[in-house]
């Protein structure tokens, strides 16, 4: 009788305390933090949006395009031009905050894709989206 005590207080405890965690994720959602048990669910899309919206720099998107094993550069309001992969380099580095990248696979060979990506990933350059034509 003793042994099933100590079960049904066991099964109590986990029951409250399951009870409480979902109040807790219930009342964070409830009061429109999207507060929820998983890590990161307290941000939304329309925070980071408006984040963006009010920021002091726009973001500007340059495009890096691999074709075979040339590398094309522009950035807006600028024509393509071929470059080397010291150029890129360059490039990379002369680039301040606020810049993204666009990296464009048009039937590049993959070590020539793969050393373009390293070189951007190296100088901390968020890549927006990778393209396949």
């Amino acid at each position: 009788m003793a042994n099933q005590d100590k079960k049904s207080s066991k099964k109590g405890k986990l029951g409250i305390t399951a009870l409480a965690l979902l109040a807790l994720a219930g009342l964070g959602i409830y009061q429109g933090t999207g507060g929820g048990l998983l890590p990161g669910s307290g941000s939304s899309i329309s925070q980071s949006d408006n984040q963006g919206q009010e920021g002091e720099q726009e973001t500007k998107v340059a495009e890096v395009k691999v074709k075979e094993d040339e590398i094309y550069w522009s950035e807006p309001g600028q024509t393509e031009e071929k470059i080397s992969q010291d150029q890129l380099q360059e490039k990379l580095q002369a680039m301040k905050e606020g810049w993204q990248i666009r990296l464009i696979d048009n039937k590049a060979i993959k070590a020539s894709f793969d050393q373009v990506k390293k070189a951007i990933q190296d100088n901390n350059i968020e890549i927006v989206e990778t393209i396949e034509q």
